[in-house]
């Protein structure tokens, strides 16, 4: 598995040091969506659909039914 890319603010202070290439720049956007997929499959168990703002649908419907 793939390592998280460094932060922005890491990154930003990378390139006033050293500077970067358009391909590392790149690469480095590409990892971050990459990141990003990865983060938002696993912040839900298997067979959780999830719904509206990011809540298992179970949960909305209670919510729903209950008015909380």
């Amino acid at each position: 598995m793939k390592p998280a890319p460094p932060s922005r603010a890491a990154w930003l202070v990378d390139a006033e040091l050293n500077g970067h290439t358009v391909e590392q720049t790149i690469r480095y956007l590409s990892d971050c969506d990459d990141a990003e997929e990865r983060s938002r499959q696993w912040s839900a168990p298997p067979g959780v659909i999830l719904a509206g703002d990011c809540e298992p649908r179970w949960l909305t419907r209670l919510r729903a039914r209950f008015g909380r």
